[in-house]
């Protein structure tokens, strides 16, 4: 049980590593869009829509890093064997 939930739990790090990564990218796209819209309302929007999608994201991605610490206090998982510091 112990291997297995120190496999989960690395999944789950490195999973939350690549959606921060991604998140940023989103960032930096919606960012660009709306910096290279030239005034036009559809570009802007569409660069507005992705920041708001990619902080939705991020909320999700803490919330989720936030129950699996909580789960893992519920659960009295010793710190030696936690991924998630």
């Amino acid at each position: 049980i112990n291997n297995l939930l120190e496999l989960v739990i690395r999944f789950a790090s490195g999973f939350f590593a690549i959606l921060g990564t991604f998140a940023f990218a989103f960032f930096v796209y919606g960012g660009f869009t709306m910096i290279m819209s030239f005034g036009s309302a559809e570009k802007v929007k569409k660069g507005r829509d992705t920041l708001v999608a990619a902080v939705i994201g991020l909320a999700i991605c803490f919330g989720a890093y936030i129950a699996i610490d909580f789960l893992l206090d519920v659960l009295k998982v010793e710190p030696a064997f936690r991924g998630i510091n």
